[in-house]
């Protein structure tokens, strides 16, 4: 062993010992000795970027395991890691791209469970990504996991569906109709797709929502205006004041003003109520009773609110009579704001003149 290796090893052992104790600083002073004798060595890397997350200093962990994912582009390890810290930061396509990739890497290894982790951890953060659930039907049908394999072959075919290819659509149905053929799942997507009816569309998964809002607290910590006499840029003002109300605990969709609710954003105000995702089973319901044909098709959501239910509903049951009716008058402003913005040309989503806006009590 060289003089140079040894010297390495020795501070290699010195950090881990320190870790050890959960000594993270001195974990941290004695890996970065060891890579000023051997940079860019794997597992000092590695190390270092451990202890720099126990500190609390994701930024520098990220810029580490980075790094090491490019030495070694084969390892998933480092890919998984950068996943999950972007995630953490809110850097929400890097995560993505990261954890997509650490799933391909897992399976090269044939390491499925880790595999299947992180493609899950893909369609949490984006139900949409076509790749990651066509990834985890085609592994989970390997395994001889047929449920879980038509469900994910049935999301496929919903986001192909929405995309405008139908014969991949109808193929992805089929695929999962030959894995199970008496699931009421697959009976009810080749019913909507034979009377042109669209698809259930992939629900997020549970903690799918955490990542989202720390994306969207990220957006407003970044400023780029010039400043102002006080000091502050009208952006870092407004940032500051929105943070400011974030920590008193103010709901971040008041924040924001708005919020997203099957697939479109909705003008949110104190005066009404947040929408909330397990409201979009109820929209889903709601759709699959006027598909089935029951008449008359008059659908009325009283105290609309925001009015998230009777847009949603609008925009896939062309053919329903909508009435939303809310007692408070304070109401009026983001749901006439959200029914405008839907109706304006250039929005692929327009609701029907149908849909009409009452504000009156019920007695």
């Amino acid at each position: 062993m060289s003089e140079r290796d040894d010297i390495f090893q020795k501070a290699m052992n010195e950090g881990h010992s320190a870790a050890w104790d959960q000594e993270w600083d001195k974990a941290v002073s004695a890996y970065r000795r060891a890579l000023q004798e051997i940079p860019d060595q794997p597992k000092a890397l590695n190390s270092l970027g451990l202890a720099l997350y126990q500190l609390g200093r994701l930024e520098e962990s990220l810029q580490i395991y980075l790094s090491v994912a490019k030495i070694s582009p084969d390892d998933p390890v480092p890919m998984e890691k950068v996943a999950q810290l972007s995630e953490r930061l809110g850097n929400l396509k890097n995560a993505i791209d990261a954890a997509f990739r650490a799933g391909d890497l897992y399976l090269q290894q044939r390491d499925t469970q880790k595999a299947l982790e992180n493609w899950v951890r893909v369609t949490n953060l984006n139900p949409q990504h076509t790749f990651a659930h066509l990834r985890l039907a085609q592994v989970h049908e390997k395994l001889g996991h047929v449920q879980q394999a038509v469900t994910e072959y049935l999301a496929v075919a919903s986001i192909l569906q929405r995309a405008g290819n139908a014969e991949k659509t109808k193929e992805m149905v089929e695929k999962a109709q030959s894995l199970l053929p008496n699931s009421p799942e697959v009976k009810q997507a080749q019913t909507l797709l034979k009377t042109g009816q669209l698809l259930p569309q992939p629900i997020r998964g549970k903690g799918g929502t955490g990542p989202i809002r720390m994306a969207q607290v990220k957006q407003l910590q970044t400023s780029h205006a010039s400043r102002t006499s006080s000091g502050l840029d009208p952006v870092s003002e407004a940032r500051q004041k929105a943070l400011t109300r974030l920590a008193a605990g103010e709901p971040l969709a008041y924040i924001l003003g708005w919020w997203e609710f099957f697939g479109r954003r909705f003008r949110l105000t104190p005066v009404v109520l947040i929408p909330r995702p397990e409201t979009e089973l109820l929209v889903e319901l709601a759709l699959e009773l006027i598909r089935s044909g029951h008449r008359p098709n008059t659908v009325v959501d009283v105290g609309t609110g925001s009015g998230c239910i009777a847009v949603a509903i609008a925009k896939y049951a062309r053919n329903a009579e909508l009435v939303a009716t809310d007692v408070s008058p304070g109401g009026r402003r983001p749901v006439r704001f959200t029914i405008a913005i839907s109706r304006t040309p250039n929005r692929p989503m327009a609701v029907p003149r149908r849909a009409s806006i009452f504000f009156t009590a019920i007695p």
